[in-house]
C-alpha cells in the first residue's frame, strides 16, 4: 500500500529509521514538510499560491545552504571517504550523489561549492539567513576564487583606513 506521496510502507519505515537517528531539529522537518505538501493546491487562490511559492522557495534556499555547509563539514571530517551501510567505504562525492538523488556531476559541483564556501563564512551565513540563494553563493565562491591576492588589500589594511 502506498501513501499520498507515493511511498510504500517499506520506504516509509526506512525514512523513519533514518530520521530517528537525526538530531531533533532535523527530524522535526518531516511533519512540517508533510503539512505543506498535503495542502490541496486547487483550494488555494492565486495570491495564496504566489505567496506560498515565495515563502517555500526562501526556506528551500536556506535548507540548500544548510546542506551545502553540512556537506562541506562532512567531507572535511571524513577526508573525502565515507562508510557505507555494508561496512565498506566510498568517495564522499559518490555518496553525496546518492544521498541527494542527483547526478555525480551535480553532487561534484555542490561539493566544490561547499569546499569554497568554507573560506567565506559571511556568504554561508547570508544563505542560512535567506538573504542569498545557494546559486548566488556558488557564483560568489567561484568569483572570489578567481581574485588573485593583492598586496596591501587585505582586511587589516581596510580596518586601518577606517580607524
Amino acid at each position: 500500500m502506498r501513501d499520498k506521496g507515493g511511498f510504500g510502507r517499506r520506504e516509509l519505515s526506512v525514512v523513519a529509521a533514518r530520521m530517528s537517528s537525526c538530531p531533533r531539529s532535523v527530524a522535526a522537518l518531516a511533519p512540517v514538510v508533510d503539512a505543506v505538501v498535503t495542502v490541496p493546491l486547487e483550494e488555494l487562490c492565486a495570491s495564496e499560491l504566489q505567496r506560498s511559492i515565495t515563502v517555500v522557495a526562501q526556506q528551500r534556499d536556506r535548507l540548500d545552504g544548510w546542506l551545502s555547509s553540512a556537506s562541506g563539514r562532512l567531507d572535511a571530517c571524513t577526508g573525502g571517504r565515507v562508510s557505507t551501510e555494508d561496512g565498506g567505504h566510498r568517495s564522499f562525492a559518490g555518496w553525496l550523489a546518492e544521498a541527494t538523488r542527483t547526478s555525480p556531476s551535480s553532487a561534484g559541483s555542490r561539493l566544490r561549492t561547499s569546499r569554497a564556501l568554507q573560506d567565506l563564512p559571511l556568504v554561508v551565513q547570508a544563505v542560512l539567513d535567506g538573504v542569498l540563494s545557494q546559486e548566488q553563493a556558488a557564483i560568489l565562491a567561484r568569483l572570489v576564487g578567481k581574485i588573485p591576492p593583492a598586496r596591501g588589500r587585505g582586511p587589516a589594511r581596510l580596518r586601518r583606513r577606517r580607524a
